[in-house]
């Protein structure tokens, strides 16, 4: 195999694996449509990464460079290349690679040696930039929008050294095989065999090249019953029998390189247009603090607590102030689930009343799910009670926070429709609202939810946007959502479909699944919580969480013992950001308040790197040179439960004042000093990885 470089006219690529390689693509003119380990992207202009292992497929492109890297070759420079990856969402240096990949499209005295430098000083960049390390072999982590496939996948992908049939499957996921190869084939555009051969080939190129192991050892490691089957997969994948492969792919650091002919004015056009001779300084930000750029007028928002019943209503880690202030949170309101005993109980409706009228005075709001037809018929009477109970609630002046929340999943739409306008034409004051999932489920089409969602008015809608069984409805329902990738994306689709505005929107019980590193599920990555729920802020879109871990993927406020978890800090952080200009950037968020200056610094860029690696900013203030200056910092020393009281200690019976010390110690840490902007150390802020920095800036009094 040779490193080849190519500038295609049009592109296409059927499903595949990528295998003894890593492949680099841009586009020159427009878009690049592929998928990429089980989900469908739009590429404009940005550098592709094809790791070696990676399933993908090119669906259309046009001025298309290809730069395909053998393996023999990347070991050279990167010798635990095997056990490792190249990730695309931390590449920043775009615009400088695709300069040195079209250089080497120009003719030179030594063609050879200048490409070569080229690609030294290119790799190097992304070996700084991209590179992430494991302990094994790279996997990738190939996800769809289909639940039953994603269990499959991970199915197989754990049981990587076994000989795992389709028949296997079938038993242990109770569907038939001919319905598992359909999901394969329509999902994944790979059949069932081609999977499974192709991942277990990509899996042996580290033993083979190592020599260490026989090929009968590394078949068996591999599931296959004779190296003959092994064999034969080996050489319709790569080409070549795994004994000729071995012998053949000695590392080799100079390779010739192969660049296709192209017509100087291609190069050199966009050269001129689009790429950059300088790489970008990527550890050091200057920010303007009064600066105007990317400002936006955000909207206030919900933060939705979910309590499963009275029990957990009325428990003392619950209420105990001292554990979590409900009111530090913005617009909280309190969501009971199981609300049928207290709908019909007249014994227990006394002290809930009380309760709800306790935290309407706190500006806390109240919300009952209502999951049936005779729900729906009770909370009537516990609604005239509250009125009667406390006869003011009628005013126009006097707010009243109650929610009710329908659940159509035992309701018709008509019943459903009838509860709001009645409730709504006697107690104006209540809002309503609906869980959207099993909505969808009862309609024919998209228009047809449009439709009935407008007749029905409500004022906000519930939806697990990141589960993905709501992803596989909403794909059904409408081609706009083929293309969505993140839930940022399917919320803007949801609203401009459903014609409802983004400030509607509830993310019901957010879970981890977008924080963490694919390949360390129990890494959660700060900064990229702080970024999505930000993404939220600029949008109005209003949160649910748990009070209490209700399983591993669930974000919650609160561990096992009552402490506050991060996301809890994360959100009293984001407080001053509400109902506001706020400058929205990147790495930060900045906040102008009269004089004050609130600014929020959180380290996507350099987020999965060593800690070693450190984000600098520096602070420019043209408004005052002497200020005050407050700071907390939240990181897995200060306001990180998890890293202090680990998971396996959460249901462990712990002494209360070893919890209160605990509790005590679960804080961002917080700074104040008096600085100058004229003076640079005062300048410079340093954030280190799986950090978050809120600051406060105001001129001394």
């Amino acid at each position: 195999m040779e490193i080849t470089l190519h500038i295609h006219d049009t592109i296409e690529r059927p499903q595949q694996r990528c295998l003894n390689c890593i492949k680099l693509y841009f586009s020159l003119d427009g878009e690049l449509e592929y998928y990429l380990n089980g989900s469908a992207y739009i590429n404009e202009g940005e550098i592709l990464i094809i790791n070696h292992g990676d399933l993908y497929q090119i669906e259309r492109g046009q001025q298309v460079v290809e730069l395909t890297l053998p393996l023999n070759y990347l070991l050279s420079i990167y010798p635990k290349l095997l056990n490792a990856y190249l990730d695309n969402s931390l590449l920043q240096n775009h615009d400088y690679l695709k300069y040195l990949i079209l250089k080497m499209f120009r003719p030179q005295t030594d063609q050879q040696a200048s490409n070569q430098k080229l690609l030294e000083e290119m790799l190097s960049i992304f070996k700084r930039e991209t590179l992430i390390n494991y302990n094994y072999p790279y996997l990738p982590h190939v996800r769809t929008n289909h639940s039953t496939l994603n269990q499959i996948i991970k199915y197989i992908n754990d049981r990587t050294e076994k000989n795992v049939t389709i028949g296997e499957i079938s038993q242990a996921f109770f569907v038939s095989s001919s319905y598992i190869s359909l999901l394969f084939k329509r999902i994944l555009h790979i059949s069932f065999k081609d999977y499974i051969s192709s991942l277990k080939v990509a899996l042996s190129l580290q033993p083979l090249l190592s020599e260490k192991h026989s090929l009968a050892h590394v078949a068996e490691q591999l599931g296959y019953h004779t190296v003959n089957n092994f064999t034969r997969h080996f050489k319709e994948m790569i080409g070549l029998p795994p004994h000729q492969f071995r012998s053949r792919h000695a590392i080799a650091k100079d390779m010739t390189i192969h660049v296709s002919k192209v017509r100087p004015n291609v190069y050199h056009e966009f050269i001129k247009r689009a790429a950059t001779e300088q790489p970008l300084m990527l550890n050091y930000t200057t920010i303007n603090l009064t600066s105007s750029l990317n400002a936006q007028e955000t909207q206030s928002f919900k933060t939705f607590i979910h309590v499963k019943d009275l029990n957990d209503l009325f428990s003392q880690i619950f209420i105990n102030e001292e554990n979590m202030q409900l009111s530090s949170l913005t617009n909280p309101y309190i969501i009971l689930e199981e609300a049928q005993p207290l709908i019909f109980s007249e014994a227990q409706r006394p002290l809930l009343l009380k309760y709800i009228d306790k935290h309407f005075n706190k500006n806390i709001g109240f919300a009952l799910t209502l999951h049936t037809p005779a729900e729906v018929q009770g909370v009537e009477s516990l609604i005239a009670q509250l009125y009667l109970y406390k006869p003011s609630y009628l005013s126009a002046n006097h707010h009243v926070k109650l929610m009710l929340i329908y659940d159509a999943s035992e309701m018709a739409q008509c019943d459903i429709e009838r509860s709001i306008k009645s409730l709504r034409k006697s107690y104006p004051q209540i809002q309503f609202a609906l869980k959207l999932e099993d909505w969808l489920k009862q309609v024919e089409g998209i228009k047809q939810a449009a439709d009935d969602l407008k007749q029905l008015n409500c004022d906000y809608y519930f939806i697990s946007i990141d589960q993905s069984e709501t992803l596989t409805l909403l794909q059904e329902l409408h081609s706009s959502f083929h293309h969505c990738k993140t839930p940022i994306d399917y919320f803007d689709a949801l609203s401009h479909v459903l014609d409802i505005s983004s400030g509607q929107w509830i993310h019901q019980h957010i879970t981890k699944l977008q924080f963490i590193n694919a390949h360390n599920p129990t890494e959660v990555h700060l900064s990229e919580m702080i970024t999505y729920v930000s993404q939220l802020l600029a949008r109005g879109i209003s949160v649910s969480f748990d009070l209490k871990c209700s399983s591993r993927s669930a974000v919650a406020l609160l561990n096992h013992h009552g402490i506050q978890k991060p996301i809890t800090h994360i959100y009293q952080f984001l407080k001053p950001f509400v109902n506001t200009t706020v400058h929205f950037h990147s790495n930060y968020l900045i906040g102008l308040q009269g004089e004050t200056i609130h600014l929020l610094l959180f380290n996507t860029l350099n987020q999965r790197r060593l800690s070693t690696n450190v984000q600098r900013f520096k602070l420019i203030n043209p408004y005052h040179s002497a200020s005050l200056r407050f700071t907390q910092t939240l990181n897995r020393d200060h306001g990180f439960i998890d890293d202090a009281l680990p998971e396996q200690l959460q249901h462990t019976l712990i002494d209360d004042e070893i919890l209160k010390h605990m509790r005590l110690s679960n804080t961002p840490k917080s700074e104040l000093v008096s600085c100058d902007f004229n003076r640079e150390e005062d300048q410079i802020v340093e954030l280190y990885k799986d950090e978050i920095k809120y600051i406060r800036i105001f001129p001394p009094r």
